[in-house]
Formats: C-alpha cells, structure tokens, sequence
C-alpha cells in the first residue's frame, strides 16, 4: 500500500444556474457579482487540481505554487491548505506543513484531513499521545476516514490493548475493503488474542489485495510455523523473500524452520544471509550458534551466543544456548552461571541443566 500523505480528490465544479425571472437593474448587478465569484471559485479549483496533478508527477515545488494560486483566489480554501501543507511534509517542511493543516482547520473545524495528517506527523515523532487526539478528531469529523482508523489501531497496537485495535481496524475495512494493510494487522492482532484461524485467514486476504505485500507472507509462514506445516512455512518465508530480498526477518524465520528440518545447512546460509544485511541482529545470531553446536563447532556456538548478548543482554535463550556449548567447551563454573541467567530471565527449560550445578 502506498502511505502517500495527499489527499488527491478532485472537487467537483459546480456553477450556479440563474433562473430568468424579469431582469432589473438590483438583479443584473447581483448576477454580476455572484457570476464573478462563482468564476474566481472555479478558477480556484482549477489551480487546486493542477496542483494535485503535479504532486502525484512528483514536482513538488510547482505543485505548492498551484495551491498558493488557489489560495489567493480562494481564501477559505480548506482542501488547498490540506494539499499544500501535506506537499510541505514530503518536501520535509513540517513547521509549514503544521502551519498549513491548523489554516484549514480554522477555515473548516471539519477538515479531517487536516488532523488526520497533523497525526501522521506526530506519529512520526513518536508523540502517540497527540497522534491519537488527532486520529480520533479526525474520525469525529469523518467516521469513514480509513487511514485515521488504520493508524490509531496502529497504536492501540503498540500499546497491547488489542481489542480496541481489533476495532479500528474494523471499521478502516468497513471503510476500505481493499486495504491490504488493515488485513494485514488485523490479523496480527487476531494472532495476539489467540485466534490463530482468523489470523491466517486475514493474512491471506492481504496477500489477495496486495501480491508484493512481503510481512503478509512472512505472518502467514509464522501461522504455518505454529500449526506444524513446517514446509509451509517455509514455502510463506521463500514467497516473502522473494517480494523483498532484504527482508531480515524472513531469511530468519526460515532459517529457523530448516534448523527444525535438520537442514542445518540450509539453516545456516539464511541466518548467514540475515546477519549480512544485519550483523546485530540478536535472534540470527543465536539461531546460528544453534547450527553451529549440532555441527559441532561449540567454539562457534559460545561466540555466537556472546556476540547475540553484547545486542540484546536479556536474550534468555542466548544464555541457555552459551551454557550448553560452554559445557562442551568444559566450562561447567561458566555454563552453570549462564542457565541460571537464562531461568531468570524466564527460560524455565535452563532448570533441566542446573541440576548438575552446585552451589
């Protein structure tokens, strides 16, 4: 899906029709009148559209120039405030663009656009708190703005409270049928609440919506992982990978599903490959020490681990797996002190290994 900040609906011109009625001088000079603003509005809307053509051409500096011409013509412009200030934010002019939104809202309380877009930016800036004053201004305004309803589920999300999320996201598809995104995360936060079906069903309407949507594949592969069609999976990961071959986390979770296989070196190329787009990432790191110990290679397995750990120090299993391959290194004072991290930190499998341990 593309986010793209304008919101590119045309206005429709409308011109005033006059009946005629017997003609007197007061009628013939309110029907100039009324004729002049009904041109210069016409005239003010025509420059808004150019505007919006030359936005989605990518020509941002003209595109502002068109809205500023419609501007002058039309004061109370609301959606060319609207435009020009969400112009400003793809040209990474925010102050402006803030500037531009709040001149909207005071032409048109309602301009939901105007607040929907005021939320973005401040979702940006991780100020959730305004972001959803906003979104949820916005939706007053409009209960059918899709994207208002789509972000704030994005942070109900965020914040774990996943039943307001599942709402939101409700009402963005009530809004939007083809919002590949909302399926998307609406089924994660299905996933959330336990309700593995649902999930995977939604996560399939996004790929349908949506064929180069490459977390979709990579959530419907983790459904798969969780079912037990490991094969599956793996076929969701290859798809996922193939739509995005950067995608760290794929190269990742199939190489977790091959290590499950006993393909270890199949394991080992993807988390190889996961680890050249992301040498810090904790999780591939200790999925490959996981290789390394079944090859043997317990040297490997420990640096591995510690490397995992200098990342992300509360890694559990990292610990856990540094103990075993320290115990085959013959490292027992060393191993022992890392199951016990491990049991601390909530990985209650460590407690198999402390038994051997003494005090």
């Amino acid at each position: 899906m593309n986010r793209t900040w304008l919101a590119a609906a045309f206005l429709s011109i409308r011109f005033m029709a006059f009946a005629q009625i017997e003609a007197t001088d007061s009628l013939a000079s309110d029907t100039i009148i009324a004729t002049t603003v009904d041109t210069i509005s016409a005239r003010a809307q025509e420059m808004y559209n150019e505007g919006v053509a030359l936005y989605e051409q990518g020509k941002y500096g003209e595109a502002v120039l068109m809205f500023n011409q419609s501007i002058e013509l039309n004061p109370d412009f609301d959606k060319a405030y609207v435009n020009r200030g969400a112009t400003k934010v793809t040209m990474g002019e925010i102050p402006a663009a803030m500037a531009d939104f709040k001149r909207a809202l005071a032409v048109n309380p309602a301009a939901d656009m105007a607040y929907y877009h005021m939320g973005r930016i401040r979702h940006e800036q991780n100020d959730l708190e305004g972001a959803h004053s906003d979104y949820s201004n916005a939706i007053s305004a409009n209960p059918g703005n899709a994207q208002a309803s789509y972000y704030r589920a994005c942070i109900y999300f965020a914040k774990e409270d996943y039943f307001k999320a599942l709402k939101d996201f409700n009402s963005t598809i009530n809004a939007d049928a083809n919002h590949a995104y909302a399926y998307n995360d609406r089924g994660s936060t299905y996933r959330m609440l336990g309700d593995v079906k649902a999930a995977a069903k939604d996560y399939a309407k996004a790929i349908e919506l949506d064929p180069r949507l490459f977390v979709a594949y990579g959530n419907l592969g983790s459904i798969k992982k969780k079912q037990g069609d490991l094969e599956g999976a793996v076929l969701e990961y290859s798809l996922a990978i193939k739509m995005n071959p950067s995608y760290v986390q794929a190269y990742n979770n199939r190489g977790t599903v091959y290590f499950e296989l006993g393909k270890y070196d199949e394991a080992l190329k993807d988390f190889n490959k996961a680890l050249e787009l992301n040498p810090s990432y904790a999780f591939a790191l200790n999925g490959r020490a996981a290789v390394k110990y079944k090859q043997k290679d317990y040297a490997g397995a420990e640096a591995d681990c510690t490397e995992a750990l200098k990342y992300k120090s509360d890694y559990g299993y990292a610990f856990m797996n540094r103990g075993i391959a320290r115990e085959m290194l013959r490292k027992p004072d060393k191993a022992c002190a890392d199951w016990k991290k491990a049991k601390a930190l909530g990985v209650n499998s460590a407690g198999a290994y402390l038994t051997d341990c003494h005090e």
